[in-house]
């Protein structure tokens, strides 16, 4: 018995995107770019290996996420570690001040 597998490949785009983004700048740009060179150098020096410039990005955003995550859960913990001080610390006085953030970080 054999299995045959059947593609069809529709080469027809309908999307309508515009390539001319005037809101990234080149400095921005350029920064996110050598980022992503210096991932592909290191994979390529440090495993002999090459990867992709999308491989690159996707490990750049990974990587991006786990700071940021890690950086959101220590933010929580601040009362907790308020606390801990006061306990560690008797006649000691804690003040946290807080303020809001413009960023889309409302979830903090």
């Amino acid at each position: 018995m054999t299995i045959e597998e059947r593609r069809k490949v529709v080469d027809q785009h309908t999307c309508s995107r515009e390539f001319r983004v005037k809101l990234l700048s080149t400095k921005w740009l350029s920064g996110k770019l050598q980022i992503m060179n210096y991932i592909r150098e290191k994979a390529q020096k440090k495993w002999n290996v090459g990867i992709t410039k999308s491989k690159a990005l996707r490990a750049m955003n990974v990587a991006k996420n786990m700071v940021d995550g890690s950086f959101k859960e220590q933010y929580k913990r601040i009362y907790d570690y308020s606390d801990e001080l006061l306990r560690l610390n008797l006649r000691s006085t804690m003040k946290i001040k807080v303020e809001a953030s413009l960023d889309d970080e409302s979830d903090i």
